[in-house]
């Protein structure tokens, strides 16, 4: 019995690691957000990421991002700020897809959706203060698989994330980004 619990789960990473996706995104983003006693403000940035998607089912995917950002400082209006900060993540979550349209000679598209929740560590800018709060992200987008370039993916994608930061009443971020992947084996 032993023996079946540790191969049924490598019979299925070993069917997994032969469809394994990785991709580079870029994005730009928008942050609205308030500490208590603030006004909110918008703070902009943008940054980049690294993703590693595993397909569990033919239109399930558990992905893996490792992300790079910073924003700007706010406006000084009202007569403070917030600062501006660099941060990486680690994401974890699981993305669903289905067709939406052949493009004869062109390619395919689909379009979907996924929830994730993240660990980010910031720095702010200009200071030796560093932090760590816990983020949950949702992600709507549309992938393009040309087929001039078998098993490559341009998805456009817009996220919605939920900053869980212990400085600020509440805090949400959403932007726009351009995301090219590559997937192993079969597409």
């Amino acid at each position: 019995m032993r023996r079946l619990v540790l191969i049924l789960p490598a019979l299925f990473l070993a069917g997994s690691l032969s469809a394994l996706s990785v991709g580079l995104g870029g994005l730009g983003s928008a942050q609205f957000g308030a500490s208590e006693g603030f006004d909110p403000k918008f703070q902009f940035g943008g940054g980049g990421s690294l993703m590693v998607a595993f397909p569990v089912l033919g239109w399930l995917d558990v992905r893996a991002d490792l992300d790079f950002f910073g924003l700007m400082s706010s406006d000084a209006a009202g007569g403070y700020l917030y600062r501006g900060y660099g941060c990486s993540a680690l994401a974890l979550g699981a993305y669903a897809s289905v067709p939406f349209d052949t493009l004869k000679g062109i390619g395919k598209l689909e379009y979907g959706g996924g929830l994730a929740v993240a660990g980010d560590f910031a720095g702010t800018t200009y200071t030796t203060l560093y932090w760590f709060y816990p983020e949950v992200r949702a992600e709507g987008f549309l992938d393009f698989r040309p087929d001039f370039l078998a098993n490559t993916h341009c998805i456009l994608y817009v996220p919605l994330r939920w900053q869980l930061r212990a400085d600020m009443s509440y805090c949400f971020s959403t932007g726009l980004g351009l995301r090219v992947a590559y997937s192993f084996g079969e597409d």
